[in-house]
């Protein structure tokens, strides 16, 4: 397996999976979580791009940028479709009909800032609540991304996030590049990336 560039990660997702993209703000989470959806898009998976704090048009740059199929993401840039429950989080009926595919939630740091901040005593019960109703609604065989702010979550809420992916990407800006770190069941590894979207492994 061969990692030249930021989609080949693509390669390491299964189905079933929950991926955690993890890094500050302006790391380029969301920039990862696309190119990755467009080499699954290949492999006849379709994204549901759910965002909480981008509007569309900064979505479109990205995909244009990175020369994206558009037709491979559905962007919805408010999140009015995806209604917060007592039980959590749902955004049944609009997943849709396709069996293989991916949803994105961008970023589910602004989810979680409620249940958390505004609260004397964290709730990590209704953290974990929150999650798994997002997780019920992709559909079997399908992908769970989520982007994750590491400066603004508490520490015990980022590594039971940690936990609960099956797919971990840490990013972390070093100048001209960016320091990736790669954790799988099955691989371990790190490398940067530079401004072409390429590992360059040093």
């Amino acid at each position: 397996m061969e990692i030249k560039k930021v989609g080949d990660l693509a390669s390491l997702i299964k189905e079933g999976d929950i991926v955690g993209i993890f890094g500050p703000a302006g790391a380029g989470k969301t920039s990862f979580a696309l190119r990755i959806c467009n080499e699954m898009g290949k492999k006849n998976y379709y994204t549901k791009y759910f965002s909480t704090e981008h509007p569309s048009f900064e979505i479109d740059f990205i995909l244009a940028k990175w020369n994206l199929n558009p037709s491979y993401f559905e962007i919805y840039d408010k999140f009015e479709e995806v209604k917060v429950k007592g039980e959590g989080i749902s955004v049944e009926g609009v997943i849709g009909k396709k069996k293989k595919q991916v949803l994105v939630i961008d970023s589910i740091t602004s989810l979680l800032l409620p249940e958390t901040f505004l609260k004397e005593k964290m709730d990590m019960k209704r953290v974990l609540e929150i999650i798994e109703s997002i997780r019920k609604e992709v559909r079997e065989g399908g992908i769970l991304i989520m982007t994750i702010d590491t400066q603004l979550l508490p520490i015990e809420v980022l590594e039971k996030l940690k936990e609960m992916c099956t797919v971990k990407i840490e990013i972390e800006d070093a100048g001209e590049y960016k320091f990736v770190k790669v954790n799988t069941a099955e691989v371990s590894f790190s490398g940067y990336v530079n401004k072409k979207g390429e590992f360059e492994w040093k």
